[in-house]
């Protein structure tokens, strides 16, 4: 894909909201690694999928672009999520949740690039917001 890599992240970003993984692994380079929530360690396309596809068999999750910004093979970014859950998860990455809950998660990416493709990737948490159900919403983070 040889393209601006911030117009190449918001066509990433609908596949990923749509759930298009076919598409969306057309954005990682063959030799993939990511480092996403809590630490969590992603290497090569199927493990994205697999932990992606975990993630929206419990939740209905949509992720925005608050900004974005590239130089030469870096791209940064600032994502804003929404998770809503659908099922109880007591093994939740950010913790136990309930059907019902929603978790609101600010999030700044560093990506690396190597042939117009996402080849690295470092996330770091800004912030998290819980919203569970039948209780005040509040931070977590």
């Amino acid at each position: 894909m040889s393209q601006d890599p911030v117009s190449m992240l918001e066509k990433y970003v609908e596949a990923f909201n749509a759930g298009d993984f076919e598409t969306l692994v057309d954005f990682y380079h063959d030799d993939l690694y990511l480092n996403v929530s809590r630490g969590t360690e992603l290497r090569g396309k199927q493990s994205v999928v697999d932990h992606y596809t975990g993630v929206r068999s419990m939740s209905q999750r949509t992720m925005t672009i608050d900004r974005a910004f590239s130089s030469g093979n870096q791209l940064a970014a600032e994502f804003v999520s929404e998770f809503a859950f659908l099922a109880d998860d007591e093994n939740f990455p950010s913790g136990p949740v309930r059907a019902g809950d929603k978790l609101f998660v600010h999030t700044f990416v560093h990506y690396e690039l190597r042939d117009g493709l996402i080849w690295r990737g470092r996330s770091a948490t800004f912030q998290r917001r819980w919203e569970r159900a039948g209780q005040p919403a509040g931070d977590d983070d």
